[in-house]
């Protein structure tokens, strides 16, 4: 529409029972657009949540263990990791030590290698191991061979789901929903001249 006086966008604007929205406030004159914008609001509220919906958190367990471990406990923290990875989560294993089991972290490394041995068929280690003044940790990551059939199935392309046929027996081409109607296509930007009071 061009550079209009604030007065007549406003006039427009109800005459034609659409909003006027600020699209580039810093523009010189400010860009404006006639749209509905509780429409547009939803709209993009939908798009949001859909792209969420995509998304999976990736969640990260923690798991502490101590250099004089006994190998019976050892084991049973192994099963506690292999279960946290079916889950599609990653384990956050870290080494405490205590007093003068610093001067040993060894002792510490030589259990986390046997740790990540015991799982190396269900997951991979992400880093090395990191070391700090009194812990030492590793980050560990599941397979991606392990992945849920529910996850397997969201991945599925569209065109791979079953089709219904028809009564002749041909397959019929399945049809993709669409969301609401879009903000309209011929709403052009328009440009608002500040009115100054002298």
């Amino acid at each position: 529409m061009g550079v209009v006086p604030l007065i007549k966008a406003l006039t427009i604007s109800r005459e034609k029972g659409v909003d006027i929205v600020e699209v580039a406030p810093t523009a010189e004159p400010p860009v404006c657009r006639l749209m509905d914008y509780g429409k547009f609001k939803y709209e993009m509220a939908k798009k949001e949540k859909e792209a969420r919906r995509g998304q999976k958190a990736i969640i990260v367990r923690d798991l502490r263990l101590r250099p004089k471990i006994n190998e019976h406990d050892l084991g049973n923290k192994v099963t506690m990791v292999k279960k946290f990875l079916a889950e599609g989560n990653k384990v956050k294993v870290s080494m405490r030590f205590r007093g003068r089991e610093a001067a040993h972290p060894e002792l510490g490394l030589k259990v986390l290698k046997t740790l990540s041995l015991a799982l190396k068929d269900v997951g991979t280690l992400e880093a090395p191991p990191s070391v700090g003044s009194n812990e030492m940790s590793i980050l560990i990551q599941p397979l991606p061979s392990l992945k849920k059939p529910s996850e397997k199935a969201a991945q599925a392309k569209p065109e791979d789901k079953l089709v219904k046929a028809k009564p002749e027996g041909k397959p019929v081409q399945a049809k993709q929903e669409t969301g609401p109607a879009q903000v309209k296509q011929g709403a052009k930007p328009i440009q608002i001249i500040k009115e100054v009071n002298a």
